[in-house]
């Protein structure tokens, strides 16, 4: 079974249409609650929604990259240090 992850689906524009899933008939209850239960623990929720490439990701990643937002703080701090050279 492949089904793009968060990420795959938000950065990489993956669309709902593009996911693939391939598994004998008798797992589909079981992936059924599996997601079920990612959704009920607020962990990711299928079908996840297309922001669009030029979004703010910070509140996103953070969650699973502790870090993050302030890896793109600093990456931002310099790049306008480099701008204003």
């Amino acid at each position: 079974m492949t089904v793009p992850c968060e990420g795959e689906r938000i950065q990489g524009l993956v669309q709902e249409d593009e996911l693939e899933i391939a598994m004998p008939a008798k797992m589909v209850k079981k992936l059924a609650a599996g997601i079920d239960g990612l959704r009920a623990a607020r962990i990711i929720s299928y079908p996840l929604p297309y922001y669009g490439f030029q979004m703010n990701t910070g509140r996103f990643m953070s969650r699973s990259y502790p870090g993050y937002e302030q890896y793109l703080r600093e990456l931002r701090e310099k790049a306008k240090k480099g701008a204003s050279k």
